[in-house]
């Protein structure tokens, strides 16, 4: 009996100690480290509660996230998502109107097949409690379609946003 119940207190104080890796105040979700997701490389070793795809994991904002003036963009992209070390943001509102944009910028040595961390500023203007969306585009220089990739993040706008 008393081993059972050692058995769940060593698997309650486990999780505890798991969550608090990947929890800083109860909410925010702590990034690896640049230089790991550089040699890594594994989506699986990517922060939680990210939205991403197999070549893009946006950390900030997460989805349904309310934002502000100006946006600050923060997560890891492979390789293939940059030319030039750089790829465009862009804010819609709910209508489809592009109301920002912006270039994300990597953090790292962009020629790698690897996630290398990047972040960019967006500057907006929209209206308090709207909806609308970033929108993460892979550069694509050629203009083909083929080439052509982009993530949708859901976001809510906050305070009144001025430039």
């Amino acid at each position: 009996m008393k081993k059972r119940y050692l058995f769940i207190l060593f698997g309650f104080l486990v999780l505890v100690a798991v969550f608090s890796v990947f929890y800083r105040n109860g909410k925010e979700v702590i990034a690896p480290s640049p230089k790991a997701m550089e040699t890594e490389g594994d989506i699986s070793q990517l922060p939680l509660l990210a939205t991403q795809n197999e070549n893009l994991n946006v950390v900030f904002p997460k989805t349904n996230e309310i934002i502000q003036n100006p946006l600050v963009v923060k997560g890891f992209a492979r390789g293939v998502w940059y030319f030039e070390a750089s790829f465009p943001v862009k804010i819609i509102d709910a209508s489809g109107k592009i109301i920002g944009r912006g270039i994300a910028q990597a953090e790292g040595d962009w020629m790698t097949e690897k996630f290398v961390p990047f972040s960019g500023t967006i500057s907006f203007i929209a209206k308090e409690g709207e909806k609308g969306e970033v929108v993460f585009e892979k550069d694509n220089p050629s203009g083909l379609p083929e080439h052509a990739d982009e993530l949708r993040v859901p976001v809510i706008f906050g305070k009144k946003s001025t430039l």
